[in-house]
């Protein structure tokens, strides 16, 4: 609500805004995720996309971990009753490995699972002060194919006079490349 707020009155006043998107094709149709199963395959870590979330899938799972090898592919399996394992493989090894519990590290809406580990926070840097709230959407199209959508917005104020709001929001769409 804050972030809400603040982006209001950074549009209202003269101010710096700017909005950035890149988005998969319009035409594409999307499946509903209703359990944690409905994600249970492996997606190549590499999109056909461009944009800020062709890193996502290990991004936005793994956050800035450190791999021992790069991967090239992720496998989410299911973990009844509300869980998922999320691995990231190169070469066929296991270089990192997530669990993640429904309504602690993700929560499936609207047809999507949205990891809930992104939260808004506040910062003060180079004579700017403001929030910034980061979040990673999973959908699946019709074919199995993951597609992440990333959303970063910023509010601030520079030099604590000259308001400023940022929104990127980028999606990638990552191919299914087996069974779980």
């Amino acid at each position: 609500m804050r972030l809400l707020a603040a982006l209001l009155l950074c549009v209202a006043l003269p101010a710096c805004v700017g909005v950035s998107s890149t988005r998969v094709a319009e035409s594409t149709r999307f499946r509903s995720i209703t359990a944690p199963a409905d994600i249970a395959a492996v997606y190549s870590a590499k999109s056909e996309s461009k944009g800020s979330a062709s890193s996502g899938m290990t991004y936005g799972i793994f956050g800035t971990y450190s791999f021992s090898g790069t991967p090239d592919s992720v496998r989410f399996s299911s973990r009844p009753p509300s869980g998922l394992v999320c691995e990231a493989l190169s070469g066929g090894k296991v270089v990192a490995t997530r669990e993640l519990v429904q309504d602690r590290d993700f929560r499936i809406t609207r047809g999507a699972l949205h990891l809930t580990g992104a939260k808004a926070k506040g910062f003060a840097a180079e004579a700017m002060l403001g929030v910034e709230k980061h979040s990673t959407v999973i959908r699946l199209t019709e074919s199995g194919d993951a597609v992440i959508t990333q959303r970063n917005s910023e509010a601030a104020m520079a030099l604590l006079v000259v308001p400023m709001a940022r929104v990127d929001t980028s999606e990638a769409l990552f191919r299914r490349i087996g069974a779980p």
